[in-house]
């Protein structure tokens, strides 16, 4: 009977022990309330975040052995503000019985209060005159009066009582005056203080600059020689201006590299409006936006307004060598000049990009004088288009895809060979800007310059080069798998201009 006793006491002390164990605080993380990074001061709300943190506000935390105030309890987050009369440096909290939690505490941690919480996004702003919410809907006007929330911005003059709600009436400044920009520009801050009726939370009134232009632009706050992080203030004002950030080779799209005359490119940058189109070359204007090259307005294929992307033809009349300035025009105004260096040509293989492997960079090939294209198996599996074109029978002018044998004739696509005239006549007439080569091929725009492919490494004889009849910008490369090139669904290609220039970044299935 004594035995019995004692294992069950041992075992309810066991339990207990457990209990204690499982139900023991646990802070893992304490962040400042605003900005949701390590910086720390007296008066700051915190985040705490940790296990069996508790469900009551009256949970006791401390730091440094003083008080905090709890104003809102989770078992896994709790939200406090750190005792006021706390000293800056070293300190440790407590959460109940928990191990200490060694933190750092500044004399200032500026945070502002954003609008989608964790320290990201709009900053949480109001007019001040209507009390409306700034919003992207609703966005400030420059030289207008608003107020943010912040944390961190040190002490007050009177001190507001750790716990305490701020008075509403009189208004309780800060002792240092913060400093405020917004798109790098200056704001005049007219007051800086404890929020009314709020615990920890500072307000602060200004006026955005006249001159900040519109659009979403980045507000910072600094005190004590410390920076906020950085959110976002919309402001209202005239539409930014189209910038380009780069032109590239419409089909490999490298950038960073020369351009040839009659070539697709793509124009990447902002700003190019919100709207979408998709058809209408050769039109050089799309909903009042066009580009200009040395001048010259370029045909236009697509504007992606929203992606800010321009696809067109550059003009044939462009030089073959130097630079030239490439301008993109709006209703809102011109962009800054993009200067684009030019060159005879520049080859870019057109590729039919995989979602399920997309390092692949299969090029644009067909079998000659069919719409088949080829291409490894499982890329034609994956775009759902009939494969086993040979050996199903399938119609020449059908859509279908499978790999190339050794001796198939193909067509490869690219764009960026060049200057290219009726024959291939060095001395004839290039094809004009906006115009297309004949769709019926009586009369063939053949480049001056014939390039050289290579697959696997071995050179294949071309036996046409030019313009793909019907388009602009598109040339095809008629050639043939030559003998001994590798099997396998990603053999090498290379397109080479008489100049140098190559695109070998494409590839090639090719069956056993």
């Amino acid at each position: 009977m004594r035995r019995w006793c004692a294992a069950l006491l041992l075992s309810s002390g066991f339990a207990r022990g457990l209990l204690h164990a499982q139900f023991t605080p646990t802070i893992q993380s304490v962040v400042n309330g605003g900005a949701f990074d390590s910086r720390l001061s007296p008066g700051c709300l915190a985040d705490v975040f940790g296990t069996n943190l508790g469900t009551e506000a009256s949970i006791a935390v401390t730091v440094g052995g003083k008080p905090a105030k709890v104003t809102l309890a989770l078992p896994t987050q709790l939200v406090i503000q750190i005792p006021v009369e706390a000293p800056a440096g070293p300190a440790t909290m407590r959460v109940g019985n928990s191990a200490p939690y060694n933190i750092t505490l500044q004399q200032y941690a500026p945070g502002l209060v954003s609008r989608g919480g964790a320290g990201r996004g709009l900053v949480h702003a109001v007019h001040a005159e209507s009390g409306e919410g700034v919003s992207m809907a609703n966005p400030a006007v420059g030289g207008e009066s608003l107020w943010l929330y912040a944390v961190g911005l040190g002490p007050t003059d009177p001190v507001v009582p750790t716990g305490s709600a701020a008075p509403i009436n009189p208004p309780i400044p800060t002792v240092a005056t913060p400093a405020l920009t917004i798109g790098g520009i200056s704001a005049n801050v007219q007051f800086a203080g404890a929020a009314p009726a709020q615990t920890g939370i500072y307000q602060v009134r200004f006026m955005a600059p006249s001159s900040v232009p519109g659009g979403n632009q980045p507000i910072v706050l600094r005190i004590g020689g410390i920076d906020s992080q950085t959110l976002t203030l919309p402001i209202q004002g005239p539409p930014p201006l189209p910038a380009i950030a780069s032109v590239v080779n419409g089909a490999s799209f490298a950038a960073d590299v020369p351009l040839a005359p009659g070539s697709f490119a793509s124009v990447f940058g902002s700003n190019f409006g919100v709207g979408n189109q998709l058809t209408g070359f050769p039109a050089r204007d799309f909903s009042g936006l066009s580009v200009t090259f040395n001048g010259i307005k370029a045909p236009l294929l697509h504007l992606l307004g929203s992606a800010g992307q321009i696809n067109l033809v550059l003009p044939s009349e462009l030089p073959e060598s130097g630079t030239v300035p490439v301008i993109v025009n709006t209703g809102n105004g011109s962009s800054a000049v993009f200067t684009l260096t030019m060159t005879s040509a520049a080859p870019g293989v057109f590729v039919i990009p995989s979602i399920a492997n997309p390092k692949r960079r299969t090029a644009s090939i067909l079998f000659a004088n069919t719409g088949w294209r080829v291409m490894p198996d499982t890329l034609a599996q994956e775009l759902k288009i009939p494969g086993n074109c040979h050996a199903s029978g399938i119609a020449a002018s059908a859509l279908c895809g499978e790999p190339a044998r050794i001796g198939d004739f193909i067509q490869i696509y690219v764009t960026g060979l060049g200057k290219a005239t009726p024959g291939g006549d060095l001395a004839g007439t290039p094809l004009a800007t906006g115009t297309v080569a004949p769709s019926d091929g009586k009369i063939m725009y053949q480049v001056v310059g014939t390039p050289s492919v290579s697959i696997g490494g071995i050179t294949a004889a071309v036996s046409y080069a030019g313009v793909a009849p019907g388009f602009a910008g598109l040339y095809q490369v008629n050639t043939q798998v030559p003998a001994g090139a590798a099997a396998g669904d990603d053999v090498l290609i290379s397109v080479s201009a008489p100049n140098g220039r190559a695109d070998a970044s494409t590839t090639l299935a090719i069956r056993p």
